[in-house]
């Protein structure tokens, strides 16, 4: 397989999925692809010689009438037994197309084509990782490649064919490097895909280029190169208050919207007015008032005049993705300064690069997860922010929890990617930006930290009337004993001396090995005390929890008075447990500062001990991290920020506990835990209010009414004449099953097809 090798690029219509049922056959297309170019073609109609099904016809647009005059696969199967012959078959879900065609050549007497085969379907999903969808329709329509009749066999051929063409360019432009690491990973890919990337290997050694200016090489992994932000204008801009001046900076054929405007000049006088600079904003945007526009461009403003930041809360992911793709570039445009935005998630959103390349030496029989290494060495090559939501995961694979990032506090500086990591560069940047785009979760968890670090920036929280649901939400916390008993047990058999597999027994270099045996200790006496801490809370509450229960699980609440007590009576035990988490948190970053100085001498196998071990007490310290917040709610409580409920589960047995925690209410949560970080903050929202009396939204807020300021935008957008309302006049009846299998058969009868 090469670039002189002959590809026959396939596709078939059919009447069904399986040839022995007496599925056949109705379109056969097919084109040749040789040194980068489509030298030629083939297709022809098929006669099944049976009725075309009702869904086959929708879906394709091939009916009865137009095969019944089309040859018998008899009669042209020597020439497409001919014409695949010595080829290499390509195809869009090649484990559909490949078997079929060669069930039916041996239906009619040829033997089964004994040649290569490999899938546009798994190169597309390598090659482009970033695709959100990898149907043959929306990857042309993503690469721009004119793809008029799809579900017709000689079209969905020729933009097969067409590519192929560009994901071989893509792979022959991929660095050596990372081209090893992929073909290194012996990928069970379908039929002989995985022989792609063995050719593109032994064709890039043999034209060996110098790395690209925007990639470089660091610990043998290919990564993008990442530009340095400045912020050097120190010039004062004027705000654009009138349509004349604001029509100056709008890009033309942009549509002027009033109330827009009123909302840019509302929000941009609220926060240069010394009378209600420091007064909460409420704005009602309808849906047509063009709202995010409506506070992002004053925002810029405001950022620019008082040398600020903004944070802006947005409900939903397509919310954030609508803010950086459609609105921020818009803005770039509309304003005589330079600006920035950066979206900042949680820590399990980003790649942990040394945990990835650990992960590329342990060999995994799991398809998938050999399928994402592939995809994850070239979306490095590409991506700037080490996003993990960039690759479209519609499930999260579980080979994800092994790779993405613990947190900073998980990052050492001796950690061979300290200067690449995704996360420390992200929060690098964040002085030099203007827009900090978050989630209403992520401001909730992380209000003290943003306000912090971004000095008290501007805060605008977009769909205000969710914020609550997410601050409930974000505070539901429950710690199971028994979940954390069993990861310090698995720590201390991970370090047990005697154990000849663990971390402490491989690694005999001092001082590792003797604080590895130090760390071996404290978890013994924190497992110790931890199982102690357990027996005493069922003792403390075994009489709430009544008379034996046939059921496996019982669950009582307890009252804040109750848990405090508890809380109160075991304080030396808890306090030592601190003090031993500190310990560990301590002693497992002095750990990894030693294990990566001496990177050179550990073999692969000692490095996978380490990670192992490493996320183990991290796991552990996440587990008591849960408790202290349980422990910390009465306290939050005493100083008016929420109220909480408390309950423990409980097994029959009485020898398994867990404690949970929820913030019941927001009253003086938001106010306390998330306003006081940021400047008075602008709520802004399509439907907020029922009526102008409405108090509901400001205690969902935890808002003072007469201390707000508020206002509800008209919207431009005419319902009467720019809406449409649809009602079905027929729909299927749903004990129809031959209907909901004819219409199963329309979508899926065809794997990925188009």
């Amino acid at each position: 397989m090469d670039a002189n090798t002959i590809y026959a690029v396939v596709d078939i219509e059919t009447t069904g999925t399986n040839v022995a049922e007496g599925d056949r056959m109705i379109q056969f297309g097919c084109v040749l692809v040789q040194n980068g170019k489509i030298v030629n073609h083939f297709n022809t109609d098929v006669n099944p010689q049976s009725a075309i099904p009702q869904s086959i016809q929708a879906l394709t647009g091939i009916s009865d009438k137009q095969v019944k005059r089309a040859p018998l696969f008899d009669d042209v199967a020597g020439t497409i037994y001919s014409l695949l012959s010595d080829t290499v078959f390509v195809a869009h879900n090649v484990n559909f197309d490949f078997p079929f065609v060669n069930a039916e050549l041996e239906r009619v007497g040829y033997p089964a084509l004994s040649i290569q085969a490999i899938d546009t379907v798994t190169l597309s999903q390598i090659l482009l990782p970033t695709v959100p969808s990898y149907r043959l329709h929306d990857l042309t329509h993503y690469l721009n490649i004119t793809h008029d009749h799809p579900h017709s066999a000689d079209d969905d051929a020729l933009v097969t064919g067409e590519l192929l063409i560009v994901l071989f360019k893509r792979m022959l432009a991929l660095p050596i490097i990372t081209l090893q690491q992929m073909v290194a990973e012996n990928a069970d890919l379908p039929q002989d895909t995985a022989e792609v990337f063995k050719w593109g290997l032994q064709a890039v050694r043999q034209r060996p280029k110098s790395l690209p200016a925007d990639l470089h090489v660091t610990n043998g992994i290919a990564l993008r190169q990442t530009n340095i932000l400045t912020t050097t204008d120190e010039r004062s801009y004027t705000f654009p208050r009138t349509k004349k001046n604001k029509l100056k900076h709008f890009p033309k054929h942009f549509e002027w919207r009033a109330d827009q405007a009123k909302m840019m000049n509302l929000i941009y006088r609220q926060y240069t007015d010394a009378e209600t600079v420091n007064q909460p904003l409420i704005v009602e945007a309808p849906t047509g008032t063009g709202k995010t526009l409506g506070y992002v461009l004053p925002m810029a403003y405001l950022a620019q005049r008082y040398r600020k930041q903004v944070v802006i809360a947005t409900d939903t992911v397509l919310l954030q993705n609508q803010l950086m793709d459609q609105t921020m570039p818009l803005l770039k445009k509309m304003l005589p300064f330079e600006t920035h935005a950066v979206v900042v998630k949680g820590n399990h959103h980003y790649l942990d690069l040394a945990r990835f390349k650990v992960s590329l030496t342990q060999p995994d029989h799991s398809k998938q997860t050999q399928l994402i290494k592939l995809r994850l060495l070239v979306w490095l090559t590409q991506t700037t922010t080490g996003d993990l939501d960039e690759l479209h995961f519609r499930n999260e694979p579980p080979y994800l929890s092994v790779v993405y990032h613990r947190g900073l506090t998980d990052l050492s500086k001796t950690d061979p990617f300290y200067e690449d990591d995704f996360l420390r560069r992200l929060y690098q940047r964040l002085p030099q930006v203007q827009f900090v785009v978050v989630n209403h979760a992520f401001l909730i968890q992380h209000a003290a930290t943003l306000g912090q670090a971004l000095k008290q920036p501007y805060l605008v929280v977009d769909e205000a009337q969710h914020l609550a649901d997410y601050a409930l939400t974000t505070q539901r916390q429950k710690f199971d004993f028994q979940i954390g008993l069993a990861t310090s047990r698995r720590l201390l058999n991970e370090l047990d001396p005697e154990n000849l597999e663990s971390l402490t027994a491989t690694i005999k270099v001092a001082p590792l090995t003797d604080r590895l045996q130090t760390v071996f200790r404290w978890v013994i006496e924190f497992e110790r005390q931890l199982n102690a801490l357990s027996d005493h809370l069922i003792s403390q509450f075994r009489d709430q929890f009544g008379k034996p229960f046939s059921s496996p699980y019982k669950e009582i609440i307890i009252t804040e008075a109750d848990w405090q007590q508890f809380l109160s009576q075991r304080k030396g035990l808890l306090e030592q447990l601190d003090i031993l988490a500190a310990k560990l948190q301590t002693e497992l970053t002095d750990l990894t500062n030693l294990f990566y100085q001496q990177s050179t001498r550990w073999l692969k196998s000692d490095e996978e001990r380490f990670m192992r071990f490493s996320q183990t007490v991290s796991a552990l310290l996440d587990a008591w991290q849960t408790l202290t917040q349980i422990r910390q709610a009465p306290q939050k409580e005493q100083q008016g920020a929420g109220s909480y409920l408390y309950w423990l589960t409980v097994s029959n047995d009485l020898t398994h506990i867990m404690v949970a925690s929820n913030l019941m209410t927001v009253t003086g949560y938001l106010s306390t835990q998330v306003y006081q970080h940021f400047q008075a903050p602008t709520f802004t929202g399509a439907t907020l209010f029922s009526s102008n009396r409405s108090q509901y939204l400001y205690d969902q807020l935890d808002l003072d009414r007469t201390k707000i300021k508020m206002r509800r935008l008209k919207s431009d957008f005419n319902f009467e004449e720019q809406a449409k309302l649809y009602i079905s006049t027929d729909a299927p009846d749903i004990s129809d099953t031959g209907h909901i299998i004819s219409t199963w058969q329309t979508r899926f009868y065809k794997p990925f097809a188009g």
